[in-house]
């Protein structure tokens, strides 16, 4: 702390070292960006290129995840936020989902490898029970 002369006597001068509080800050700040792409449901999943529709995500709901997985031949198994079920089971665990809150918005994600069949089961099995909120995920395509 420095002191200044005022007149005759001495006054310390206040202030605050932010020094280590910055270093601080910045520790968290790579750790969350190290850690938080691994948070993400992870189902190993090849999804299909699309170039950039423009669209916007609405950041006020969480989607709750769907994930359809290839397996072999022309079988697929089916996920809710990173857990299997079964293609029937999938309504009532997309209901039961965190992040359902009635009108849910659901995120599938399809490998695409999987035929169009066992995604278009998924899609008319969700809606047959209601759920008409469904966004496919894709990746951006390469140079578009």
């Amino acid at each position: 702390m420095r002191t200044r002369l005022r007149g005759h006597a001495k006054v310390p001068e206040a202030a605050i070292n932010v020094t280590s509080l910055l270093d601080v800050v910045f520790v968290l700040l790579i750790t969350f960006m190290v850690v938080a792409p691994a948070l993400r449901h992870n189902v190993d999943l090849q999804l299909p290129k699309v170039g950039d529709t423009g669209g916007e995500v609405n950041a006020k709901k969480r989607p709750v995840s769907v994930q359809v997985k290839y397996v072999s031949g022309d079988s697929a198994e089916y996920y809710v936020n990173g857990a299997p079920v079964l293609l029937s089971q999938l309504p009532a665990a997309v209901k039961a989902a965190k992040g359902y809150d009635g009108d849910p918005v659901v995120a599938l994600e399809a490998d695409k490898r999987v035929p169009w069949q066992d995604v278009s089961a998924l899609i008319n099995e969700l809606k047959i029970n209601s759920i008409t909120n469904i966004g496919i995920v894709t990746e951006k395509a390469s140079g578009g």
